[in-house]
């Protein structure tokens, strides 16, 4: 008897768990920030090692915007992949970071350990990379 309840205890634990790791993969959710705490974004490509950084309000309103607008559906581990196209960092006052994220397609983001698809638009790749390459 005290063991059936043991095997039954540790089933309920694991299929809470594995309906928490589900759920949390099917809810679409936004990576980035209000453009209002962006000071300054860093573009830095992984292809050509150029980099813009971007001070211009109007500017970080626009990127910030547009990444704002899309909402992404994680779809997988990213731990242990090496290589990225743009890493994208935004910083408040005083350079502080206050994010940091990597694009590596028009639909494909890296963002604390998962890789994340635009579900609604598509990111607009070639704008971000056309920044850093001008």
């Amino acid at each position: 008897m005290n063991k059936k309840r043991l095997i039954t205890i540790i089933l309920f634990v694991l299929i809470i768990f594995i309906g928490i790791l589900s759920i949390n993969f099917i809810i679409p959710t936004k990576i980035t920030t209000t453009d209002e705490t962006i000071k300054k974004i860093t573009i830095f490509s992984g292809n050509t090692g150029n980099q813009a950084i971007i001070t211009d309000q109007q500017e970080i309103q626009n990127i910030a915007t547009k990444l704002n607008d899309i909402r992404f559906l994680k779809t997988g581990v990213s731990i242990g992949y090496m290589g990225y196209s743009l890493n994208i960092t935004y910083y408040g006052h005083n350079d502080k970071e206050i994010k940091n994220f990597i694009v590596n397609s028009e639909d494909m983001v890296r963002y604390r350990g998962f890789f994340y698809a635009p579900q609604n638009t598509s990111l607009d790749y070639e704008y971000l990379v056309n920044l850093v390459d001008n």
